[in-house]
């Protein structure tokens, strides 16, 4: 099996015409490989697919096209539905071999398991007789040291998986619009539009953040919500007491948004054989229903160009607002102490400051009282705010760089031209 040819014609991406190899090539490596299934193509592949224009400047294009061929910035996961020929297979025979058996009968979803190869779950719809298959295009490329699926990569990653899992489940089982192979070894030829009919029902995509600067954590982010957000709801997750996810809970048809220390997730769950991720990774997310891909047209996998998915994860991540300027917790006590004030008198401010903003009552006379509120406004000190979320910020999540950045100024507005046709072709100025 592992000598079988996937194809023997080419795929077509663009401009670019690569020839699908040996079925050795797609299998999994050891680190170090630099047979990657995605290092050949990146100076080839065509930009142009009629997406709509952008107002981003060409620095701006410049710098993107750094960081999406660099793999901290793809495809994470995503669903698809499969049509078969019904005259080419025995449906039952097919989820079987997929599938065996466990206590009788022919199971109709599950993990198919290949020897070598990504995990696939399949479920079989017998109303529409389509295969649903679910996986992580990622773990195609992540021995190679690429964590993200290039986003230009999609099909022929979803041609791979296709190709995989109907060979283990009848050699002769046909996709909707393919033809038999005509050459030993070639299972079957898909036509020149075969993505057509490939429809998607879930996508994830992810940006990866890699912030080395120790006053960086995702607290400062916490109190934030995505633009046009209904209902101020956040589900945050704490490991450790540490903060390492930001969630934002949202209705089955609507696109879900998260922020997560990468890191410590890949060290709780490690994946055998995958590199490590270092310290201060951050991985921005965004999982696409059906319903919402629906709405913009991009429900089929053959309109899920390198141009429109970019436009999806930056639309997002503007929704996001995790772009907005960072406070370090101790900034405002750091400032204070700077101030002419004794340090007693400096500690004894903080404190009534922390408590007025939490509600907390405090046994200071009328006299006292008015003291400590003179004294926090000779610091810059506001009484409704934590202390931890006042100072001057130090820096924004820039996307294009995948890390931090200098502090947009306070004039700042996302809404005039667009958030990346303002920011997004500025230089980086480095922090101190």
């Amino acid at each position: 099996m592992k000598n079988d040819k996937i194809v023997s014609s080419t795929q077509r991406y663009g401009s670019y015409t690569k020839p699908i190899d040996d079925f050795d090539k797609y299998q999994k490596r050891s680190i170090g490989s630099n047979r990657g299934l995605y290092l050949p193509i990146y100076t080839s592949i065509s930009e142009f697919d009629g997406a709509p224009a952008s107002s981003e400047s060409q620095d701006s294009k410049d710098a993107e096209r750094g960081y999406l061929s660099t793999g901290t910035c793809g495809v994470d996961k995503t669903r698809i539905a499969v049509g078969i020929q019904s005259d080419s297979v025995h449906i039952p025979t097919f989820l079987e071999k997929l599938l065996p058996a466990r206590g009788g009968g022919t199971p109709s979803d599950g993990v198919v398991k290949i020897e070598g190869f990504l995990s696939v779950y399949i479920k079989w719809d017998f109303l529409n007789q389509r295969l649903y298959l679910e996986f992580n295009p990622s773990d195609l490329c992540r021995d190679d040291g690429t964590e993200l699926l290039p986003l230009e990569l999609l099909s022929m990653a979803t041609e791979i998986v296709i190709r995989r899992v109907f060979l283990l489940g009848d050699p002769d089982a046909l996709p909707i619009g393919a033809k038999p192979g005509a050459k030993k070894g070639e299972h079957f030829i898909l036509p020149d539009d075969w993505t057509k009919d490939i429809e998607v029902f879930r996508l994830d995509l992810a940006r990866d953040f890699h912030i080395t600067d120790p006053r960086f954590s995702l607290r400062q982010l916490e109190h934030l919500w995505p633009s046009r957000s209904r209902y101020k709801a956040a589900t945050h997750f704490l490991n450790g007491g540490k903060l390492n996810t930001l969630s934002y809970p949202v209705a089955d048809r609507t696109t879900k948004i998260k922020l997560y220390d990468k890191h410590v997730e890949r060290k709780n769950k490690p994946i055998k054989g995958a590199p490590p991720i270092p310290p201060g990774t951050f991985r921005f997310e965004i999982s696409i229903p059906r319903y919402q891909l629906k709405i913009v047209h991009l429900n089929t996998l053959h309109v899920l160009t390198k141009p429109r998915l970019v436009k999806l994860l930056k639309e997002k991540w503007e929704v996001s607002n995790y772009w907005s300027n960072l406070i370090w917790e101790g900034e405002a006590m750091d400032l204070a102490h700077e101030a002419k004030l004794p340090a007693s008198r400096v500690n004894e401010v903080l404190g009534y400051v922390q408590c007025q903003s939490q509600g907390i009552f405090m046994r200071y006379s009328r006299t006292s009282e008015r003291a400590l509120k003179a004294d926090a406004k000779k610091l810059g000190l506001s009484l409704s705010k934590p202390i931890t979320k006042q100072g001057k910020p130090y820096a924004h999540l820039h996307f294009m760089s995948g890390n931090l950045a200098a502090p947009l100024p306070e004039t700042f507005n996302s809404t005039k031209g667009g958030l990346f046709s303002i920011i997004g072709s500025k230089p980086i100025p480095k922090l101190i």
